[in-house]
């Protein structure tokens, strides 16, 4: 009984993110976490010796997504992009907001890590987690669900420059674990996957001839 109710919350909030956030946002998402892990290795490691490239391209490549989502707002009338201040001031999250869904952005090491605690990921968990009951209850006080769009460094590609998996996971009022299985996007857009991630192809292998020495003439 416990794994049925497991896979109906997941049906719900995949449907309520789907019901909120068109395909094609969705695909823009991915692209553009494709395209910024691309440039961030090609600019840190043209710019910096290789063990400073390494430590700056994660913060040059957050950036990236994050100014680029603005750019993303502008093509989607229901998008919002918001700056959001840290509660300490020392820097900014940009938050994303379509129809009733609220989107942040963060880089993991896999994909069941969830992302290290901040107060702003834990209040938008706070107030726009969603279960069952909520979901079918048209006179809930919920007025959004909150995912975050998270994504990791693959260590077998070259110079840091793709991303291992991309996901829309959604985490429990806490910010400690995800409720669900979330959305895999290389899963949804293998189109897009790969469009940057090249197949590996079948190639027909002949088999060599055996060189033997000629018999010396007696």
């Amino acid at each position: 009984m416990e794994d049925q109710s497991s896979d109906e919350n997941t049906r719900s909030n995949r449907e309520f993110f789907d019901d909120a956030v068109p395909l094609r946002l969705q695909r823009a998402l991915l692209k553009s976490v494709f395209e910024n892990y691309k440039e961030a290795s090609r600019h840190c490691y043209r710019t910096f010796q290789p063990a400073q490239a390494k430590d700056l391209s994660g913060s040059y490549r957050r950036a990236k997504i994050e100014d680029e989502w603005s750019g993303i707002a502008a093509l989607f009338p229901d998008v919002q992009v918001t700056i959001c201040p840290y509660e300490n001031l020392t820097g900014s999250y940009n938050e994303l907001t379509c129809g009733q869904v609220k989107i942040t952005q963060s880089c993991i090491t896999s994909p069941d890590v969830v992302p290290r605690y901040a107060v702003f990921r834990k209040t938008l968990a706070e107030n726009g987690q969603l279960d069952l009951f909520e979901y079918n209850d048209v006179d809930s006080e919920r007025t959004f669900l909150y995912g975050i769009l998270t994504h990791g460094v693959d260590s077998k590609s070259a110079r840091r420059s793709r991303p291992a998996f991309a996901r829309v996971q959604f985490p429990n009022q806490d910010c400690t674990e995800y409720v669900d299985d979330g959305i895999d996007l290389f899963k949804r857009f293998p189109e897009i996957v790969s469009e940057y991630i090249a197949q590996p192809t079948m190639t027909e292998v002949r088999p060599q001839r055996r060189k033997t020495k000629r018999a010396e003439r007696a």
